[in-house]
């Protein structure tokens, strides 16, 4: 049965067999969902697009978001320019088949494409892509997909063969496909089939983007599937830009949350950043100079001083100016997923450092019990508070700890045998905490490399996740208020009215620029 966690994979090695199995398991009508942006399996999703588009019997409806392609040139000039930068920014990146044909508005009858969110400007005067639009907000859209009835979840995946048996993650995209098989419970008869692509160059992401094998129905390991990622150039910043972001760099109160986004502007408000932190006196004098340039004065409650307790990011969208701001130092609040753990964290009764009053308060907040049990000490090693070593064993009186040769009372009754617990099992510092979290990346090469270099304890700290959880407070507010204290979403919009009305996806036509993604999911938020 499609999507039965109990029931391993079926391993495949070409993507013909793929095509073939995906057919065999669905039929003639595949309603595919692919993700945004770079989780796209593209050279399976142009195969079966291919055996579709010659197949009239056969029907495909592709549901996705953020199509991209390389830069195509219109004359002969513009290729031999265009060249030599397309194959050293974007290597042997494979382009979509759908999206070619769907800029000419020239896709067969018998195939049809629903996009929630477009490349910007590309769509402008189709009628067909205008007409297919899925317009819902980043956080409805598995919902929306659901109920387009897909069949078919494909989606690029990272493996890490380091030790047996390998693991695999969802890497850049996450964002839906968790939310989407959320929306179906073990045994639904109507889960979509779920089909990983791997991808060699997908940076391995850790935490919630980890999915057992056992997820896929399909793996699909051709080597023909392993190809460079959209690379998202570097755009040049310009003035405008700079004192745009060093004006918004004051809004950003030390001890809180950071979302921005791609592009010349976000790069500008994280270097901005960045300068607040490494050279503050120029960073203050720059300010000043701004204000006697525009004759005004800066937003009363402004933020100028360096980080001392740093920021947590919380992104839709993990960018490039996220990894510099985690170099920098400045993103490094830790959070943290359990609700009572991050409430004391919150209250300052809990600090980095593990002490006896960490478990002091634990217990009095009722997280963990007087007597420890297996779930206790399971808890308190997964956050760095005892150590790994201790092991809980059960006994007819109750649970014991053993460390090494060492068996201790699995008590926090304050006593004589309560101090040697904390001197033989406590940790040094709290520990599963996350400094971001994102539901999708995208950027430049030299992005996706540090990913790919950085040091596995360093990434544990990012947890690219479902985008349920990081756009909405509903259904986990009390902890996602404690998180996210003192947010601050910075992002662009075409336009804004003298009432406060923003414009950041169409035109007064109708007509869909690129979609409303996640700015109302901001909006609601704040």
């Amino acid at each position: 049965m499609p999507g039965d966690t109990m029931i391993e994979p079926t391993h495949l090695h070409t993507i013909e067999a793929a095509v073939d199995a995906i057919l065999r398991r669905v039929g003639a009508r595949i309603v595919l969902a692919i993700p945004l942006g770079i989780g796209k399996p593209n050279p399976l999703v142009n195969a079966l697009y291919r055996r579709v588009k010659a197949d009239p019997s056969l029907q495909l409806r592709i549901l996705t978001a953020l199509s991209l392609q390389r830069p195509v040139a219109h004359s002969d000039l513009e290729r031999r320019f265009l060249q030599p930068f397309a194959e050293r920014v974007f290597g042997d990146y494979p382009d979509l088949d759908y999206v070619g044909d769907a800029r000419r508005q020239m896709l067969p009858a018998n195939i049809e494409v629903y996009e929630f969110f477009m490349k910007t400007g590309d769509y402008l005067g189709n009628p067909p892509a205008q007409q297919h639009h899925i317009y819902c907000n980043y956080s409805h859209v598995a919902r929306d997909m659901k109920a387009h009835g897909v069949n078919v979840i494909a989606q690029a995946i990272a493996v890490d063969e380091s030790a047996a048996p390998p693991r695999y993650s969802l890497s850049s995209n996450p964002d839906v496909t968790l939310d989407l098989l959320d929306l179906y419970p073990q045994g639904d008869p109507a889960t979509p089939l779920v089909v990983g692509v791997v991808n060699r160059k997908m940076p391995f992401m850790p935490n919630d983007a980890l999915v057992p094998a056992s997820r896929f129905d399909l793996l699909l390991g051709d080597p023909r599937c392993t190809h460079d990622l959209f690379c998202a150039p570097n755009m040049k910043v310009d003035a405008q830009e700079y004192a745009i972001a060093l004006w918004a760099s004051t809004l950003v109160a030390d001890g809180g949350t950071l979302q921005i986004g791609i592009g010349a502007l976000g790069d500008a408000i994280a270097q901005a950043l960045i300068v607040r932190e490494q050279h503050n006196p120029e960073y203050r004098q720059m300010l000043a100079d701004l204000q006697d340039a525009l004759g005004t004065t800066l937003p009363v409650g402004n933020d100028t001083a360096p980080f001392g307790q740093g920021l947590y990011g919380c992104s839709e969208m993990f960018v490039n100016g996220f990894l510099w701001l985690i170099r920098a130092g400045i993103i490094r609040r830790k959070v943290y997923d359990d609700l009572a753990l991050q409430r004391l964290v919150s209250q300052g009764l809990i600090g980095h450092e593990v002490t006896p009053q960490t478990l002091v308060q634990l217990q009095r907040a009722g997280r963990i019990g007087t007597e420890l049990t297996a779930h206790d000490v399971d808890f308190l090693k997964r956050h760095g508070i005892f150590k790994p070593q201790v092991q809980w064993v059960d006994r007819d009186a109750g649970g014991e700890l053993r460390v090494a040769d060492q068996v201790l009372p699995a008590s926090l009754t304050p006593g004589p045998a309560f101090d040697r617990l904390c001197g033989v099992c406590l940790g040094a510092t709290l520990g599963g905490g996350y400094i971001a979290h994102g539901g999708f990346f995208l950027g430049p090469g030299d992005f996706y490399q540090a990913l790919r270099d950085m040091p596995a304890q360093e990434k544990q700290c990012i947890n690219m996740s479902r985008i349920r959880f990081i756009n909405e407070l509903l259904g986990h507010e009390e902890l996602a208020r404690l998180q996210r204290r003192k947010a601050r979403f910075i992002n662009t919009t075409m336009m804004v009215s003298l009432l406060g009305a923003a414009v950041s996806d169409g035109l007064d036509s109708g007509q869909i620029v690129s979609g409303v993604g996640g700015q109302y999911n901001f909006v609601a938020m704040g």
